[in-house]
């Protein structure tokens, strides 16, 4: 086919103006520099290309796609939906409190039953329509919903452009009205998603999100202080959903028994009716357990949420048991139970590449990590995290790290020293940046056997726990690791 012969697509109303509000919202510039930039593994595109299509209102689908990789969409059609939908001038309803109100209780079931795609089709035509009638409060309210579906499916780029959004839009109607509780709760909302994606899931800026949580903790508490009724139990479980991420910080810190005293507690504060929740807070409970090495107790936890999550037909929570219970029969040396494990979760994986993308990430972290049989197949999946999520130093980090941590291990093993020394340091580089113990420990132990010693932090030796404490006694006390062993049982 020659060039003149490729098919085109025409390009939605509004989509200009939705393009440069994502590269403002980028910092870019101007249109140019979004081109050229490579940064994040995206491909360069020519601005001309761009202009030709503002001028013609049509674009190759080979730009179109190209495009769609730059904004991080998963398909060309993708981005052409989200612009359609949020410049369409029809308006199938009139989104009043009721309409709004149904919508809601659709988009919730939609989440409860997996259907992430359906809930964020359903929160953007919500938002459209927000915005033709200039209703910031639902427009905030749709916002938060939309990010919310798409940091559940693992887009945390598209989560974190609409949190700014519905935190634009909330602080403005609290401009209005700013003693209206309703919108002071979604401004907490919002504020919680954004130290989610932006602080957590991104950067695994570990400390900096737990502080950032402490403080919305005390904001829950002023607010629920004086809240009217109806929202008080809201406030109240949000509270725990709060205490229940700054112990996921904790344990990601190393910091294992007051991370298991914390979710302990919350715990015992969730209502019963809170069953998710509830399910993932015993996740993080057997996380803090195997990382102190009670891994039968751990086992058991695991075992048991897998069987709820296979009756109640929870893909997400499925594959987060998954992996996690394949790293107990890794530090339990059960091989064929930890392949059988493995090969679920890939099968459960390839069902959900879309839906749930830091499933994917970690099957293929998890079949590299420890001893492999197979040191291609095992590089091979490393290079599928790298280019599939993408991972970088400043994007997914804490992925970026147990990649290059998995990498030096496998290359450790093929004596290639000074190739393995050069992933452990860049393991340990992001590893003391996020303060995670666990993985600073195992990168250090790495440089000392390839010949990169470094200083290891007194203050963080002193506060290791669990296996941590447990793996560095034994190097120093035998001087030597065996193979695999750095890269097992990931947090």
């Amino acid at each position: 086919m020659s060039k003149g012969e490729q098919d085109k697509a025409a390009m939605p109303a509004g989509w200009w103006e939705r393009l440069s509000e994502s590269l403002q919202r980028s910092n870019f510039a101007n249109l140019e520099d979004f081109c050229r930039d490579t940064r994040e593994n995206t491909p360069s595109i020519s601005s001309k290309t761009i202009y030709r299509a503002r001028k013609s209102g049509v674009m190759t689908l080979t730009s179109l796609r190209l495009l769609a990789k730059k904004l991080h969409f998963e398909t060309y059609q993708d981005l052409l939906a989200e612009w359609s939908h949020s410049f369409s001038d029809r308006v199938v309803t009139n989104l009043d409190s009721t309409e709004s109100g149904e919508r809601d209780r659709r988009y919730l079931a939609l989440s409860r039953d997996g259907l992430y795609d359906a809930s964020v089709k359903l929160a953007l035509c919500s938002l459209s329509q927000a915005e033709l009638l200039k209703n910031m409060r639902m427009m905030a309210h749709w916002s938060d919903r939309a990010a919310d579906a798409y940091r559940t499916i693992g887009r945390l780029h598209e989560a974190s452009s609409y949190y700014g959004r519905a935190w634009s839009y909330v602080q403005e109607a609290l401009l209005e009205t700013p003693t209206d509780f309703d919108l002071r709760y979604q401004s907490l909302k919002t504020k919680f998603g954004q130290i989610m994606v932006d602080d957590y899931l991104v950067r695994n800026a570990f400390p900096e999100a737990y502080s950032r949580q402490t403080r919305l903790l005390q904001e829950a508490d002023s607010l629920f202080a004086v809240a009217p009724i109806h929202l008080r139990s809201e406030i109240r479980v949000r509270r725990i959903h709060i205490k229940r991420q700054q112990s996921e910080m904790l344990r990601y810190m190393g910091r294992y028994e007051r991370a298991l005293k914390l979710i302990r507690e919350v715990l015992t504060e969730y209502p019963s009716s809170a069953y998710e929740p509830i399910y993932y807070a015993r996740l993080s409970e057997a996380d803090s357990l195997r990382l102190l090495g009670f891994d039968s107790t751990a086992l058991s936890i695991y075992s048991d949420l897998e069987q709820i999550a296979f009756d109640r037909e929870l893909s997400g929570l499925l594959g987060s048991v998954l992996w996690r219970k394949s790293c107990v029969f890794q530090s339990m040396n059960l091989e064929d139970e930890r392949k059988d494990c493995l090969e679920r979760l890939e099968t459960l994986s390839a069902k959900n590449v879309v839906r749930y993308r830091f499933m994917t990430i970690y099957m293929l972290l998890a079949q590299a990590s420890g001893c492999v049989a197979d040191e291609a197949i095992a590089k091979g999946h490393l290079r599928k995290v790298k280019s599939f999520g993408p991972v970088t130093p400043n994007y997914l980090t804490g992925e970026y790290a147990h990649a290059a941590l998995c990498r030096g291990e496998l290359l450790r093993k093929e004596h290639r020293m000074l190739e393995a020394c050069r992933e452990f340091r860049n393991a340990f580089d992001c590893y003391v940046q996020m303060e995670c113990r666990w993985g600073t420990v195992r990168a250090w132990i790495g440089l000392c056997l390839t010949g990169g010693r470094t200083a290891l932090p007194r203050k963080l030796k002193r506060s290791l726990e669990g296996a941590d404490k447990r793996l560095l006694k034994k190097f120093e006390t035998e001087g030597a690791i065996p193979l695999g062993i750095l890269s097992a049982n990931i947090p």
